[in-house]
């Protein structure tokens, strides 16, 4: 399988694209997965650079077991070698040299995924599908790596020996299985390729799937590495908490501390099932935010001793967590509030002391669902861009309908979305304003 399965639409690297085509038509994809473009951002101490870009990372998964991974770094145009001066160059301007670069960026993978590395064989090549090797190479690049035109148009049956001989290079190395794989270097790669694993497992393992993320919160993505404060709007179904998630992941895995709070219990704890989170402590901490009050807080006489009324949620409590966390120092770099619209003035000034004057601040949230009339303005300590999420990615065409003879607003949908059943509305009785979520 190939990801994205699709040449992305923003690139313009000739080169690259030839590439890609080619992997995707000659590869199996029950053979090996091939994961394009992948950018990282500095996490272990082991890794070289603080920011590099992977054009193809290659994994084996022949025989049910991932057997070994290959990265390739792409050169287009005419490529030369200056041996003398140690200089590359594709058509006659220099380049950066591709052995070293490749080289380099297999290091901080290998730091990056001590728990593949340790026990599957990592290793390189070099592509110039634009150019015919000639009879001698540098000291340093083997014909068995260097991949020409030639070599590509038989990818499928030069690349198995290629893997047989990043086996044999490092024989004590076996493989892992593929729930490893998946859990381990799979589904970190997947994250920032357009596609997100499920919040949480479906009841029936024949209905798991990967969430697409639309080309709208490809652009929200891109949007949020360059912006620390932002307020992210959409209706129901527009992937909210799957981007908050993914928000929270990538910071993560960028080496921040994360905080990440919804108001109602249930989607917390969907949201650290999502990210495999047991506890509340740690680098990445996902919570509901009357719990996560509490516990900052720490005083648990105090909280028996109030009556459960409804100002005590709404006010008592941000007003006793302000007061708690006056004075000391923020411990998060990144502050997420999904269900933001839930979230009271007063709330958002309690968390203020616990992100970084120079951390992140998002919020997501949707104006037609605030039920509990709460919501009144933004934190005012920061000044906010703005982004609007228009596009369901989740509810059917009747879901869809309803929602919009509610809000008064079209809502976008693709063409592959469901008809779904007949909706059916059950009426409840409003819970007191403020109280915390079931």
């Amino acid at each position: 399988m190939i990801y994205p399965s699709e040449f992305p639409g923003d690139k313009s690297n000739a080169a690259e694209e030839q590439v890609f085509r080619l992997l995707k038509k000659l590869l199996d994809p029950a053979r090996y997965d091939v994961f394009y473009g992948r950018e990282f951002v500095r996490r272990e101490k082991g890794e070289l650079k603080k920011q590099y870009e992977i054009d193809f990372i290659i994994a084996d998964i022949s025989g049910g077991r991932l057997n070994a991974v290959l990265l390739i770094e792409v050169k287009g145009g005419n490529i030369s070698y200056d041996g003398i001066n140690n200089r590359w160059h594709s058509n006659r301007e220099e380049i950066e040299n591709p052995v070293t670069q490749v080289n380099e960026n297999l290091k901080c993978l290998l730091a990056r995924y001590p728990g593949i590395s340790n026990f599957v064989p990592f290793g390189w090549a070099v592509c110039f599908p634009e150019y015919t090797a000639p009879d001698f190479l540098p000291e340093n690049l083997t014909r068995l790596k260097l991949i020409d035109n030639l070599y590509l148009n038989t990818i499928d049956k030069q690349l198995p020996l290629l893997m047989r001989s990043i086996r044999e290079e490092e024989p004590d190395r076996h493989g892992v299985d593929l729930a490893h794989y998946d859990q381990h270097f799979k589904e970190p790669i997947l994250r920032g390729l357009g596609q997100v694993v499920p919040l949480h497992r479906r009841f029936e393992a024949d209905k798991e799937r990967f969430i697409r993320l639309t080309g709208e919160q490809m652009e929200l993505l891109k949007l949020v590495r360059h912006n620390p404060n932002l307020v992210i709007t959409g209706p129901a179904g527009s992937g909210k908490t799957v981007m908050a998630t993914n928000i929270a992941r990538e910071a993560y895995e960028e080496g921040r501390r994360v905080l990440l709070l919804t108001f109602n219990r249930i989607p917390a704890g969907n949201i650290r099932d999502g990210l495999k989170i047991k506890g509340f402590e740690g680098d990445l901490v996902v919570d509901n935010y009357h719990n996560f009050a509490r516990r900052m807080i720490d005083d648990e006489d105090w909280w028996m001793a109030q009556p459960k009324t409804a100002d005590f949620w709404a006010f008592e409590v941000a007003a006793q967590l302000h007061e708690a966390r006056n004075g000391k120092d923020p411990l998060f770099d990144v502050l997420i509030i999904d269900e933001g619209q839930d979230f009271r003035e007063l709330w958002f000034e309690s968390l203020d002391t616990l992100v970084k004057s120079s951390g992140s601040y998002y919020i997501l949230m949707d104006k037609h669902q605030d039920i509990f009339g709460a919501f009144s303005t933004l934190p005012k300590s920061r000044h906010f861009a703005s982004f609007h999420l228009s596009r369901n990615c989740r509810n059917t065409r009747n879901i869809i309908n309803k929602l919009e003879e509610y809000i008064g607003e079209g809502i976008q949908s693709d063409d592959h979305t469901p008809e779904g059943l007949p909706v059916r509305l059950h009426l409840c009785q409003r819970r007191g304003a403020g109280a915390p979520g079931a």
